[in-house]
């Protein structure tokens, strides 16, 4: 959490392309939203919807209209299919990720994380 924390701080006031950028390579970001768990042949939604939801556009604007369709979500899920984590070059299989109630507990032990396509 510290990494992500630290890159929120230093892309909050930056170019926000390189922002979202750095958010998407973000090993704290991608496990708890499952982005490990995103396959080919079954999307994971999560990531993506988040994306569109907490990091770029937001559920509504100010007339209270949608910014994003759902099928905008399956198109991004689909873009991110592949990308994972590795650590100390080994790729982290889905299984053996961390869960978010480990997370906080056991984080300063772990070795870190970058995200890399598979």
């Amino acid at each position: 959490m510290a990494l992500q924390n630290r890159t929120l701080r230093l892309n909050c006031k930056g170019n926000f392309k390189s922002f979202v950028k750095a958010m998407n390579k973000n090993a704290a970001l991608m496990e708890y939203l499952d982005t490990n768990d995103n396959r080919k042949d079954i999307p994971n939604e999560n990531y993506a919807r988040e994306l569109q939801e907490l990091f770029t556009l937001g559920v509504k604007d100010s007339n209270g209209a949608p910014n994003y369709t759902q099928e905008d979500v399956v198109q991004i899920a689909r873009a991110f299919t592949g990308l994972g984590l590795r650590r100390q070059g080994r790729r982290v299989p889905a299984s053996r990720t961390i869960t978010t109630s480990r997370a906080t507990s056991t984080a300063a032990r772990r070795p870190s994380r970058t995200a890399v396509p598979r």
